[in-house]
């Protein structure tokens, strides 16, 4: 059974079976995130997709992916999330937690793990759909709405090594780098997609996924980190209802998700373009920014 309530200022989800249906906005602009109740993660920048991590154990011959454990915490913040993650089949408790960095068009996930296992992920698909020109929505692309990275994605996606001890995945004119701490988890496969096999234990595993420039994979991790609280405390209520509480703590993001300098885009993904929008403006001088009512 799904579960949706607040929690300690956030929106905590139990054994939710979608993904891709909770946006986390990065750096001021059209890149998004699309995380959701199951962890698959994709990037997306206007109706580009720049890529999709998925990972899995493996139980002798069986993949078993982590966006299908039987139990799936999701917890929903300003700008970040985490999912804790147990199945007994997979003998592991996991905790993963993703969000956007300050100043960086794309996503740091850090990984830990009650005991030591080794977890395979891979990381792929840049792909451009037809249609309007505000970034992609699951709701209009069915395909989003599944987990599978699709063949017809990979086709013009090339690899290569990067600076630094990365890998660049590209595809035409979009380019995402992909760096890890520890270094040396990462793998190319085919010259079509990124994969590693991660030694996960309680010492964490940080992965970094970005669109340009970006800091080291742990600055960038305590960077997101500070970005939230930042965030979370734009809006602020102690009332007797904690739903109250936890939608205001996740409103400054939602606000400062739609500023693009100099402008308020009209929504954060849908009709993410320069209209007036509504009430935007009020939301930037209820929240402080004052320079972006101008």
């Amino acid at each position: 059974m799904s579960e949706y309530r607040p929690f300690e200022r956030a929106i905590l989800c139990r054994n939710g079976d979608r993904i891709c249906n909770r946006p986390i906005f990065c750096a001021n602009g059209p890149v998004s995130i699309l995380a959701g109740d199951r962890p698959v993660i994709r990037l997306i920048r206007y109706q580009t997709l720049l890529g999709t991590f998925r990972a899995w154990v493996t139980q002798g011959e069986k993949r078993l992916y982590l966006d299908m454990f039987r139990s799936c915490e999701f917890t929903y913040r300003a700008g970040m999330c985490e999912w804790r993650l147990h199945d007994e089949e997979a003998r592991c408790a996991l905790r993963l937690t993703l969000g956007a960095p300050e100043d960086t068009e794309g996503f740091v996930l850090r990984i830990t793990s009650d005991w030591p296992i080794s977890l395979n992920w891979e990381f792929g698909g840049i792909h451009t759909f037809d249609g309007e020109s505000w970034n992609l929505n699951p709701d209009f692309v069915p395909a989003l709405r599944e987990p599978e990275i699709q063949p017809d994605w990979l086709r013009q996606n090339n690899t290569q090594d990067g600076p630094e001890g990365s890998i660049l995945l590209s595809m035409q004119e979009h380019t995402v780098s992909l760096r890890s701490s520890p270094s040396g988890i990462l793998a190319h496969r085919h010259l079509r997609m990124v994969r590693g096999i991660v030694p996960v234990s309680r010492d964490p595993v940080t992965i970094l996924v970005a669109r340009g420039s970006a800091p080291a994979p742990d600055e960038a991790f305590d960077s997101m980190l500070s970005r939230n609280r930042r965030l979370e405390r734009v809006f602020r209520s102690d009332s007797p209802d904690p739903w109250l509480d936890a939608q205001l703590a996740l409103l400054g993001a939602e606000i400062d998700g739609a500023w693009y300098p100099p402008r308020t885009m009209h929504s954060n993904q849908l009709w993410n373009t320069a209209y007036l929008g509504w009430c935007n403006r009020f939301g930037n001088v209820l929240g402080g920014w004052l320079d972006r009512a101008k």
